[in-house]
């Protein structure tokens, strides 16, 4: 017994050691991250939501539950509004994970799989709404498997926050039911209901006041038009904790290969990802911070833009300007602009003949000045 709880705690500093090694160097603050980032910096200032992240799916906006805001606040308070801090939270529930994996399967190689598997690791080391859902797929299981099933109610209404396609997990549930010789009894179907009905309150509270958005979401899912059509990694980290439990019934010998070379796998990726630093929250924070103590200045108001990165409309840099409490005008508002700052590799002349719409709308004439940070540019373009 004492040999195997030792092996446990070793597991569980393996998976928190894979889950953080590097993590502040290859950090990305991509637009998604920042996205949340304001909406959790709104949450803490009292602003609260009823209404999660967005997506777009077929061209149309799809939200999920507001559980990952939540979820990350703390942490982003805690980080003093660093956005490290919700990766780092991130990290620490995907080490809980592994945890709950062994109480559920009391197996060390299931353990051991789902401490380093490059998909639960990866998906471990950043903040997003998907990133959470192992823990709460894993937390389901454990409820199905003692037959709790109120809180398998609660963990799929909480997990279907997360992401609409851990909904498969309702059909793990109807198997495991139906293998009980339980599938017509009401008292489990009514205690799994009154579980995901608190699972998924905020939603329901927020479909009974805005004419039921959620449910449109989710059912304009089934149109094929609209229904996801690319597999990415996300889509299936509700079947983690699953696929782990389901090793340990394995011939040892396939079993142990297959986490040592899960093992290489994470490995590899650790000691051979390159860092971007033009994503980096540091170089956005430093980039942001000589943005605002220029602005303040002067009493013109002001937008931004980003060309370092696929988010043009700088959502990232939007967000430490709250944090320095500079505001810019919003992104519908370039062409009303007084200033327009850039971020760039770009050289002026090519910056001021962008067609883009945030630069073009803006309409400039000049650049009034001009910054380098590393081997960025930082344009501050005026009309006149």
């Amino acid at each position: 017994m004492r040999t195997k709880v030792i092996a446990l705690v070793f597991m569980l500093l393996i998976s928190l050691f894979l889950r953080t090694y590097r993590l502040n160097e290859l950090a990305k603050f991509n637009y998604d991250e920042a996205r949340d980032a304001i909406i959790e910096r709104q949450i803490l200032q009292g602003n609260l939501t009823l209404l999660g992240p967005e997506t777009k799916v077929g061209g149309t906006t799809i939200y999920f539950g507001p559980l990952p805001f939540y979820l990350m606040a703390g942490a982003l308070k805690i980080s003093n509004f660093d956005p490290l801090g919700p990766y780092y939270w991130t990290a620490i529930l995907g080490a809980l994970s592994v945890l709950l994996v062994y109480l559920l399967s009391k197996s060390l190689i299931a353990t051991a799989f789902i401490a380093v598997f490059p998909i639960a690791v990866i998906f471990s080391r950043w903040a997003w709404n998907p990133n959470t859902i192992p823990l709460f797929a894993a937390a389901f299981l454990f409820s199905v498997v003692k037959k709790r099933f109120f809180f398998t109610g609660l963990f799929l209404g909480l997990v279907f926050q997360l992401h609409f396609t851990s909904i498969a997990l309702f059909f793990v549930m109807m198997a495991f039911i139906a293998k009980m010789g339980q599938i017509k009894n009401p008292k489990i179907w009514l205690n799994i209901l009154v579980g995901f009905a608190l699972g998924i309150a905020p939603m329901i509270a927020f479909d009974l006041r805005h004419d039921f958005l959620y449910f449109r979401n989710a059912a304009s899912l089934l149109d094929a038009d609209r229904s996801y059509r690319s597999l990415n990694w996300h889509y299936f980290l509700w079947a983690l904790p699953i696929l782990a439990y389901w090793l340990r019934t394995w011939p040892k010998r396939i079993s142990a290969g297959i986490v040592g070379l899960s093992l290489i796998v994470t490995l590899y990726y650790l000691l051979t990802a390159q860092p971007v630093p033009q994503r980096h929250p540091q170089t956005i924070k430093q980039i942001s911070t000589i943005i605002a103590q220029d602005q303040r200045n002067t009493s013109l108001n002001f937008n931004v833009s980003s060309f370092v990165d696929p988010d043009a409309r700088a959502t990232a840099y939007r967000y430490f300007l709250d944090v320095e409490r500079v505001y810019p005008l919003g992104i519908g508002e370039y062409g009303v602009s007084d200033h327009l700052y850039v971020v760039t590799f770009e050289r002026p002349e090519k910056v001021l003949y962008n067609q883009t719409y945030e630069i073009s709308s803006f309409a400039p004439k000049r650049v009034s000045k001009t910054w380098h940070y590393k081997n960025i540019n930082i344009y501050r373009l005026e009309r006149n």
